[in-house]
């Protein structure tokens, strides 16, 4: 059984809060920040590691399960990221940036996963994070 922790819960909400905050800002604003567009698609890469570690790390219970629950999680976000921003002017749906959001994922979720084994084999079964 996979269970969500209240307040990382509400970290995740944060995060996401945080990311479509980001993707709701027009191309030209973006461009007026000094943003450039290699910039903003590398920028998916950590952005959604950093989801991809909160998410796992808001889930406890079966370790195979909480990684296919956050992995799914931050992946559907990605999705519904990436349909947000055609509504935001300047901006469009990207599978090229759908996939650095799910390489980023991968990443965030894979490093959890080697802090708690570094940690101990009993964090990562429970999926507690080290106090």
């Amino acid at each position: 059984m996979i269970r969500l922790t209240p307040w990382r819960g509400a970290l995740v909400l944060a995060y996401m809060a945080g990311i479509f905050w980001l993707s709701s800002l027009s191309a030209s604003r973006v461009a007026a920040l000094g943003i450039t567009g290699a910039l903003a698609d590398l920028a998916h890469i950590p952005l959604f590691a950093g989801l991809g570690a909160v998410t796992l790390l808001a889930l406890t219970g079966h370790p195979v399960l909480r990684i296919a629950c956050a992995a799914a999680i931050a992946l559907a976000f990605a999705l519904s990221d990436e349909w947000h921003q055609t509504f935001v002017p300047g901006r469009v749906f990207s599978l090229s940036d759908l996939g650095r959001d799910a390489f980023g994922v991968a990443l965030g979720v894979g490093a959890v996963l080697l802090g708690q084994a570094a940690g101990g084999g009993r964090l990562a079964e429970r999926g507690e994070a080290p106090e």
